[in-house]
C-alpha cells in the first residue's frame, strides 16, 4: 500500500490550493482524494452552463435539511460540488473576499494569525485582477478574475439608481466597504471561462510526479494507531496511508462526519451509534451557520433588461455560437452582475446585508434549467453575518447515510431584523430612478407582503440557503473548540481541517475566495511543521 506524506480529502476550493502548495517544492509526496469525478463536462467551464450543472447528480451531492420554522417547516436541499474543483465548479462564480473586520474578528475570537494583515498578502498572491495590482488586490496570480460589463443596459440603470441612494460606488468591490458600497461584482471568470480552484491551482500542479489525484473515492473515516493518524479509509474499502498529516477539506457538511465516524465527537452520541470514541469533542458539528437568502423578483418593461429569453430557441443557438467563436455573449457571463452592501438596521456598525443583482429569474417549476417566461430581474438578499446557530449530526455510522442538518434560521432578533430590513432596502432600490421607470411590478414576494410578520414569513417559505455553510469544526483557542488556530484537530495527532467548517463566524459575503486564500496560508503552516 502506497504511503504519502500528506493526504488531502476533498478537491474543492481549499483542497486544490493545498495540493498545489504542498507539492510545489517536490520534497513531499501528496495524495488528493476526491469523491466526484473529473471536471470534464463543458458546462462546468462555460459560466452560464451552471444551469446544466446545478442539480446534476454526477456533479453534485444532495443534503436534505430538517423541517424547521425558519425554512417553512418543509426543509430544503443543499447542493455541494462533487467533481474536481468541488463547489467552485458549480457555484455562482462570485469573488467576494469579505471585509478586513471579518478577519480581525477572527483574531479577537482567539484565532491569532488569521487577521487582515496576515490574510491580505495571500489574497493578493492568488489573484489576477483585471484592474491591475494595488494595495488592495493582486495581479499575475493563478486565479483569473473579471468584471461584468458596465455598459450593459440593466447594469447602467441599476448603478445609477444605487448612486441616487447615497452609497459609495467602488471600482473594486473587494476594497474596504465598511461604510456601505456598491459596484460591479468581481467574478471567477477569465477569458470567458469559469476559473474553478481545479483550473487555477490543481491542473498546473498535476504535472508534478509527487502529486497524485484520485477521483471517485468518498472518504469514510480516518485510521489511527493510538491517537496518531495512520491513514484514510474510503467508502469502497480502499485505504491510503499517510506519513505526516491528513488534511480534511471535504467541506462543512462532510469533514465533521468523517471525524465523527473516526471516533472524534460527542462520546455519548458516538457510542449510541456503535462508534468507539477516540476523543470527546462535544462541539463537533455544532456552531453551524448558513446564509439565509430571499430573492425578490421584478417584471421589467423589456427583454433589453432581462436575460430570461436568452436560454431557449434561436437566441440560445446564437449564444452558443458567440460563446464558442469568441468566448463572448450571455453564456460567458456569471450569475450575478452587481453587489450591494448596505446597512439595513438602525444603529452604528458596518453593513449587515448583502444584495446581488440577478439579470434573470429562475422558474421553480423548471429548476434548475429554466428561466421565467416574462422579462424579469431579481435581487438576492443575504443576512451577511447571521448569529443563529444550527448543527450537523450523524444519522448513523453508515457513511452513506445523510447527516441530520438543522440550520436554525432566523432564530435571533438580529437575524430577523436584518431579514426585514433587507427586503425593505431592495424595494428602496427598485423605487429609485431610473430603475423604477423600467419596473412593471414586483412578482415575488409581491407588493401585498408588507408587515414585518409577512416579510419574515416570506423569508421562511420563499427563501433559501446561500450554500455557504460554515462552523461545524470551528477553530479557536478555547479547549472546547474542535480545531486550534493552526487548524489541528484537538485530541489527536496528524489531522487538520481546512475548509469552511473551521470558520467560527461568517465572513461578509461568499466563501469561495476566503477558502482559497486561507488554504494558501494553511499550507504555509503545514510546511513549517514539516
Amino acid at each position: 500500500m502506497q504511503k504519502f506524506d500528506f493526504v488531502i480529502v476533498g478537491a474543492g476550493s481549499a483542497g486544490c490550493v493545498l495540493a498545489d502548495q504542498l507539492s510545489a517544492s517536490g520534497r513531499h509526496s501528496v495524495l488528493l482524494v476526491e469523491a466526484g469525478g473529473p471536471d470534464n463536462s463543458p458546462y462546468i467551464h462555460m459560466p452560464k452552463g451552471i444551469g446544466r450543472i446545478v442539480g446534476d447528480p454526477k456533479r453534485n451531492l444532495f443534503y436534505q435539511t430538517e423541517p424547521e420554522p425558519g425554512n417553512g417547516g418543509v426543509g430544503e436541499v443543499w447542493l455541494r460540488g462533487k467533481t474536481l474543483g468541488g463547489s467552485s465548479a458549480i457555484n455562482g462564480m462570485v469573488y467576494n473576499r469579505g471585509q478586513p473586520a471579518d478577519y480581525d474578528h477572527l483574531e479577537s475570537l482567539g484565532c491569532p494569525g488569521w487577521g487582515w494583515s496576515e490574510m491580505l498578502p495571500h489574497f493578493k498572491a492568488i489573484e489576477n485582477h483585471p484592474l491591475g495590482a494595488s494595495a488592495w488586490r493582486g495581479e499575475g496570480g493563478p486565479l483569473g478574475l473579471s468584471l461584468p460589463p458596465a455598459d450593459d443596459p440593466l447594469n447602467k440603470i441599476v448603478l445609477s439608481a444605487l448612486a441616487s441612494l447615497g452609497l459609495r460606488r467602488l471600482e473594486d468591490l473587494n476594497e474596504d466597504h465598511g461604510a456601505g458600497a456598491f459596484g460591479l461584482l468581481p467574478q471567477t471568470i477569465y477569458r470567458g471561462k469559469r476559473m474553478s480552484s481545479a483550473v487555477a491551482f490543481l491542473k498546473p500542479a498535476m504535472r508534478r510526479p509527487n502529486l497524485r489525484v484520485v477521483t471517485g473515492k468518498r472518504a469514510d473515516k480516518l485510521l489511527f494507531e493510538g491517537n496518531r493518524v495512520a491513514g484514510l479509509r474510503c467508502v469502497d474499502g480502499t485505504e491510503y496511508r499517510c506519513g505526516r498529516e491528513i488534511i480534511l477539506s471535504a467541506g462543512a457538511l462532510e469533514s465533521p462526519g468523517v471525524l465523527m465516524r473516526s471516533g472524534i465527537g460527542d462520546a455519548r452520541e458516538l457510542q449510541a451509534m456503535g462508534i468507539q470514541p477516540i476523543y470527546h469533542a462535544p462541539q463537533m458539528g455544532c456552531n453551524l451557520i448558513e446564509h439565509r437568502t430571499l430573492t425578490p423578483e421584478y417584471e421589467v418593461s423589456s427583454y433589453r433588461f432581462s436575460q430570461n429569453n436568452r436560454f431557449s430557441g434561436w437566441r440560445l443557438l446564437a449564444g452558443v455560437s458567440a460563446y464558442y467563436a469568441a468566448r463572448s455573449g450571455t453564456l460567458s457571463r456569471g450569475s450575478f452582475e452587481i453587489g450591494i452592501f448596505p446597512k439595513v438596521t438602525e444603529g452604528p456598525g458596518r453593513p449587515d446585508s448583502q444584495i446581488l443583482l440577478f439579470p434573470y429569474t429562475i422558474d421553480p417549476a423548471k429548476f434548475p434549467l429554466g428561466t421565467g417566461d416574462t422579462p424579469q430581474i431579481a435581487f438576492a438578499g443575504f443576512i451577511s453575518r447571521p448569529d443563529s446557530r444550527g448543527s450537523l449530526k450523524l444519522r448513523s455510522s453508515d457513511p452513506m447515510a445523510p447527516p441530520v442538518i438543522r440550520p436554525n434560521y432566523l432564530a435571533t432578533e438580529h437575524d430577523r431584523a436584518v431579514a426585514i430590513g433587507t427586503i425593505r432596502y431592495i424595494r428602496k432600490i427598485a423605487g429609485a430612478a431610473p430603475l423604477r421607470d423600467i419596473i412593471v411590478r414586483e412578482t415575488s414576494p409581491g407588493p401585498d407582503t408588507k408587515s414585518d410578520e409577512e416579510l419574515l414569513a416570506a423569508w421562511s417559505t420563499k427563501g433559501g440557503c446561500g450554500y455557504h455553510t460554515i462552523g461545524t469544526c470551528a477553530m479557536g483557542s478555547n479547549p472546547q473548540s474542535v480545531t486550534d488556530p493552526n487548524l489541528r484537530v484537538r485530541g489527536v495527532e496528524g489531522v487538520r481541517v481546512m475548509d469552511n467548517s473551521v470558520l467560527p463566524h461568517m465572513v461578509s459575503g461568499n466563501t469561495n475566495a476566503p477558502m482559497m486564500a486561507m488554504a494558501r496560508r494553511a499550507a504555509a503552516l503545514i510546511l513549517q511543521g514539516a
